[in-house]
């Protein structure tokens, strides 16, 4: 299968189809391929975002690969990742003389790996083009961090496609909602200071031979944001063994359960209850309100609960969620 079918309906439809891109594929796909990808997208958003006066580039970086070759890049995906931190690194100190007056514009550098389902193709790209290419989405900022972004939903994410002799952006825009079920596993996450010393540092132990940082699980929301103040995203990492979810006015209660709102008057404070089980390592829900799971109708009482899935889909009102356990 190819990685090209996933991206036919991921990308918005290119009306000029008398000017198809031609891709010549990997045989298959190594770290080094990879890391050229990343490099090249790394100078294309450089040469994108910097002015005479101030330097600025990428700092999240997610990589799609067809999934026959996961596995493989994915047992070393941090050691590339922190290769791509020196790379790019290196770069910006060859530049700093040109900007005296530079600062630090993010806290982090973040890449996420994730492998392609099979079944969609690209529009106007025969599956024999785009075999083992590579597909990378990157923004300025990682969604969530602090630095830079007042509204992670609204800002550009750039697509690249990188096969073996070369790189090209997609013009068009893309379909986000193809992307909900698509989140990375932990151990596909690589998070490294932003720093232009000679140091490559992890943040929060995500360095492969350290303890991870605890996360039980992952939601994402479509049809609506979460909001945490002024601040509104979409993907949210849940840690604490409980997780209550609640419209845009709920609060944590004396219990200390933490309290994940979504933007809507429509959503009751609280309306769903999510736990985890650690003997049994396994998750239940229960709602206060009108909800499904799974486009089942969930029967509501605080004492009720239900089995939750590791990977669910859960709707309030027009608000859809995507459960994944980690």
């Amino acid at each position: 299968m190819s990685i090209g079918d996933f991206f036919k309906k991921l990308l918005a439809p290119d009306n000029d189809t008398n000017t198809e891109p031609k891709l010549e594929s990997y045989n298959t796909i190594t770290r080094q391929n990879v890391l050229d990808s990343l490099r090249a997208a790394f100078h294309h958003s450089l040469n994108e975002e910097t002015t005479t006066e101030s330097m600025l580039c990428h700092t999240f970086y997610k990589v799609y690969i067809q999934e026959d070759f996961y596995e493989k890049i994915s047992a070393s995906f941090h050691k590339t990742a922190e290769d791509a931190v020196k790379v790019f690194t290196r770069t910006l100190k060859n530049k700093l003389s040109n900007y005296p007056d530079f600062t630090p514009f993010s806290t982090r550098w973040e890449f996420q790996l994730i492998p392609l389902a099979n079944g969609q193709r690209i529009q106007g790209l025969e599956n024999s083009d785009c075999d083992s290419c590579i597909a990378i989405v990157s923004r300025l900022w990682a969604p969530n961090s602090s630095v830079g972004e007042e509204d992670s939903c609204g800002e550009r994410e750039v697509v690249t496609f990188h096969d073996k002799n070369s790189m090209r952006e997609i013009p068009k825009g893309f379909n986000s909602a193809i992307l909900q079920g698509l989140i990375a596993a932990e151990k596909d996450k690589a998070i490294f200071r932003f720093s232009l010393d000679d140091t490559v540092a992890p943040v929060n132990n995500t360095s492969p031979t350290s303890k991870q940082t605890s996360a039980l699980a992952a939601i994402k929301i479509t049809g609506g944001t979460f909001i945490d103040g002024n601040r509104t995203f979409t993907t949210y990492t849940m840690k604490h063994p409980s997780l209550r979810i609640a419209g845009k006015n709920g609060s944590t209660g004396n219990d200390g359960i933490p309290v994940l709102c979504v933007n809507s008057d429509k959503i009751l404070n609280h309306h769903i209850e999510i736990a985890f089980d650690s003997s049994s390592k396994k998750f239940k829900i229960n709602t206060l309100g009108e909800a499904r799971l799974n486009e089942r109708k969930l029967t509501p009482g605080i004492d009720t609960w239900e089995q939750l899935p590791k990977h669910s889909y859960i709707s309030i009102d027009d608000i859809d969620l995507t459960f994944k356990a980690q």
